[in-house]
C-alpha cells in the first residue's frame, strides 16, 4: 500500500483513477464512484492508526518489561528459582528494549512528516 501523501501523484504518473488504484482493476463501467479527496484522507487516517498502534504497544512493552523485572527478583534461592528469576530477567530487558525500538520507530516518522 503507498504513503497516503504520494498517491495522488501516482495515479498521475499510472494515469489512473484513485478508484481503479484502489480495486486492483480498470474498469470503465463501475458504477462505484469515489471521491478522490475522501480515500486520501481515509488512508491517512488508517496510517496514522497505525503508527498510534505502534506507540501503545512500546508503552505497553515496556511497562510488562518494568513488572517482568520486579518479579524476577522475587524469586532466588534454589537452581529452579534462579533459573526463573534469570528467565524472567531476561525477557523484562527484551520488552523493555523492543518497546524503546517502537517508540523510536514511532517518533522517526512523526518527525519525518513534520
Amino acid at each position: 500500500m503507498p504513503d497516503y501523501s504520494v498517491i495522488e501523484l501516482l495515479c498521475k504518473e499510472l494515469n489512473t483513477t484513485l478508484a481503479e488504484l484502489m480495486s486492483g482493476e480498470a474498469d470503465e463501467k463501475s458504477i462505484h464512484t469515489y471521491d478522490n479527496e475522501q480515500i486520501v484522507k481515509m488512508l491517512g487516517e488508517m496510517q496514522r492508526l497505525k503508527n498510534t498502534k505502534t506507540l501503545i504497544i512500546g508503552f505497553l512493552l515496556i511497562i510488562m518489561g518494568c513488572v517482568m523485572l520486579a518479579l524476577s527478583q522475587l524469586f532466588g534461592g534454589t537452581e529452579i528459582q534462579d533459573f526463573l528469576s534469570g528467565f524472567m530477567l531476561g525477557i523484562s530487558i527484551s520488552e523493555m528494549l523492543i518497546g524503546v525500538f517502537l517508540l523510536g520507530r514511532y517518533l522517526a516518522r512523526r518527525n519525518e512528516k513534520n
